[in-house]
């Protein structure tokens, strides 16, 4: 629960990532959750994360900052939590995940 809290809490979620094999394979579920909570996210650029690309900063950890922490801020948090909404609830709502599941499955 601690971390729900904190996740709504935060101005802007930063998620930064190594390009190493490791790295490279991390899910999208931090910036999901932080999306989820209404916190824009500034992340590296990975494959699970391409999903995203219209709701999130890619790479430019000032950029994003300065976008969701400045002056403008209320309209660019308010622009990237509009644009996050259509692609969680088709690639990452309970429902996109269940009929994953049973396409695998099947």
């Amino acid at each position: 629960v601690a971390v729900f809290d904190e996740a709504a809490a935060a101005d802007v979620c930063l998620l930064p990532f190594g390009v190493d094999p490791f790295s490279v394979t991390k899910s999208a579920n931090r910036a999901v959750l932080a999306l989820q909570h209404s916190v824009p996210v500034v992340t590296t650029r990975l494959a699970s994360m391409e999903p995203l690309a219209d709701a999130v900063v890619f790479d430019d950890w000032e950029e994003g900052l300065r976008r969701y922490l400045g002056p403008d801020a209320e309209i660019e948090r308010a622009r990237s939590i509009a644009a996050a909404r259509p692609v969680l609830e088709r690639h990452f709502s309970a429902a996109a995940i269940g009929r994953a599941w049973l396409d695998l499955l099947e």
